[in-house]
């Protein structure tokens, strides 16, 4: 074999020649810059992206040993482990009737209709890529609320999935703010959100409905108490009284916490956090508008009675995480939103 054609055939030219109406333009090979695409990978300070979900993950595991533990306490108190094991198959039972019912309650609904996949052909889209991306065995329905809200919901069951959009969203959303937006909803089911609250709300039902029992038990025999000079336990009565409320602020605090981290996947996902920026102003900005036009004189809820962050503290992270990572996307006619 001749190893000198092998090493022409593969030389790179010394010339470039372009066609053109007069001949051609000859543009020497040595004046060509070729530029990379810019990366997306994180390009200073990576390890934070790291720190936010590992900070999510330890404050859910808290929050959730924390709702099961006052559940069982309050279970052992009232019934011993007969009352463990009654508050184990009542629970498993509630579960279950409640998330199979609740997709079709929710998709049944005057209000609500599927998005044809021919009409939402962009949509259906949008969330193919993501769901691929984010690793889904299944790619979630898409459903329109008619109703006056500007939100986005998901609802899923066993086998079935579904995000819902609300008329307003849809059409008021340019397409990369709604893409940020499919990215957040197609986070909640990457990291099973759903689930994970009507498992807590479960737990919040059943420590509410122990609680009354343990404080009816105490008062029947509060009189046999007295009578025979048999102390009352106070810290028992007490943590009965206080569990449904506990346990009520340990479930919002979760929902913030889960809200939170379906940003930051969304932000992974979809590999812009200003398209979600934006749509969650927009949301929040239309939102306030309707507050401030039928309730004026409604005060904003603590942040401790809140089911989700509020919207500037959403914003603030994802503006962080936008600065942190090199995302190659477009900044026009979003300058406003950083």
């Amino acid at each position: 074999m001749n190893t000198n054609s092998t090493d022409n055939r593969h030389q790179e030219p010394d010339e470039l020649m372009i066609p053109s109406k007069d001949g051609f333009i000859v543009i020497p090979t040595d004046s060509i810059r070729i530029q990379n695409e810019p990366s997306r990978e994180p390009v200073k300070n990576g390890s934070h992206w790291h720190s936010y979900q590992l900070w999510n993950m330890l404050q859910f595991s808290l929050m959730m040993t924390g709702m099961i533990t006052l559940l069982g306490y309050i279970g052992y108190s009232v019934a011993g482990m007969v009352g463990l094991l009654s508050i184990g198959i009542i629970g498993s039972i509630g579960f279950l009737l409640t998330n199979n019912n609740s997709i079709d309650r929710v998709l049944k609904a005057s209000y609500i209709e599927p998005i044809n996949h021919n009409a939402g052909y962009r949509l259906y889209q949008m969330i193919e890529e993501l769901a691929e991306k984010a690793g889904l065995e299944k790619v979630p329905r898409l459903f329109l609320d008619r109703r006056a809200i500007t939100n986005a919901y998901t609802i899923e069951d066993k086998t079935r999935s579904a995000i819902v959009l609300s008329e307003s969203l849809h059409t008021r959303l340019s397409d990369r703010e709604i893409r940020g937006v499919l990215a957040h909803e197609i986070a909640h089911l990457k990291n099973r959100d759903i689930w994970i609250m009507v498992v807590s709300d479960q737990v919040r039902r059943l420590t509410g409905y122990l609680a009354i029992a343990g404080q009816l038990m105490l008062l029947l025999y509060l009189p046999l108490m007295l009578i025979k000079g048999v102390s009352v336990p106070w810290i028992l009565l007490l943590s009965m009284m206080a569990a449904p409320t506990i346990s009520s602020l340990l479930q919002i605090a979760m929902s913030r916490n889960r809200e939170f981290k379906a940003d930051l996947d969304a932000v992974a996902l979809s590999g812009d956090a200003v398209g979600l920026a934006s749509a969650l102003r927009k949301i929040n900005r239309q939102s306030s508008f309707w507050k401030r036009l039928y309730a004026p004189y409604l005060k904003e809820l603590p942040e401790l009675f809140r089911s989700h962050p509020e919207t500037t503290a959403r914003i603030r992270r994802l503006r962080i995480l936008q600065k942190q990572h090199n995302f190659n996307v477009s900044w026009e006619g979003f300058s406003h939103i950083f």
